[in-house]
């Protein structure tokens, strides 16, 4: 498969990965009985499976996976997704499921950062003194 065709479908299944999530929080803290219908439930694994698959795909087109940066954002991804567990699953009352899920979104935003700049800092990376 290309890689250009590849990294864009990872881009894109890496957006519609972070709105499911964020729509997902908000229906879990709004208690929306739409997040126990089936496809609420499968459509974003098939998604995650499709940023995971291409993901791997794309690394091992490339020489990158010793590179620091992926290391951060193997370290972020694992965190992100347990954040992510807890938030929708594990958390019983209202204000931690929320802080957590907040939470999760900002690891996820920063990991973006990582991989956007190739830097392990990511966005913090372009502060003065960094």
């Amino acid at each position: 498969m290309n890689f250009l065709i590849l990294k864009y479908l990872h881009i894109l299944a890496v957006s519609i990965s972070f709105a499911l999530f964020f729509v997902r929080g908000l229906w879990v803290m709004r208690a929306y009985p739409t997040i126990h219908e089936f496809w609420a439930r499968v459509f974003p694994s098939a998604v995650d499976a499709v940023l995971l698959l291409s993901g791997f795909l794309l690394l091992s087109m490339s020489s990158q996976a010793s590179q620091p940066w992926m290391l951060t954002k193997y370290l972020l991804l694992t965190l992100y997704v347990v954040l992510g567990i807890w938030a929708l699953r594990w958390a019983k009352r209202f204000i931690v499921r929320l802080l957590v899920w907040a939470l999760a979104l900002l690891v996820f935003l920063f990991m973006t950062t990582v991989a956007v700049l190739h830097n392990p800092l990511g966005i913090l990376s372009m502060l003065p003194g960094f």
